[in-house]
């Protein structure tokens, strides 16, 4: 057992949060609906 396996598994879990920043962001983009609370824009007009 050395570091090697621990930085492994870090770097797994900063790939899974940054395919979850991804997925997040697309789903933004292609469902706007569902950001109509946190944009003021759509509310105004």
């Amino acid at each position: 057992m050395k570091l090697t396996i621990n930085e492994q598994t870090a770097v797994r879990l900063l790939a899974i949060i940054a395919l979850a920043c991804l997925t997040a962001l697309t789903f933004n983009l292609v469902y706007p609906g569902n950001t109509e609370s946190s944009i003021p824009e759509t509310q105004s007009q």
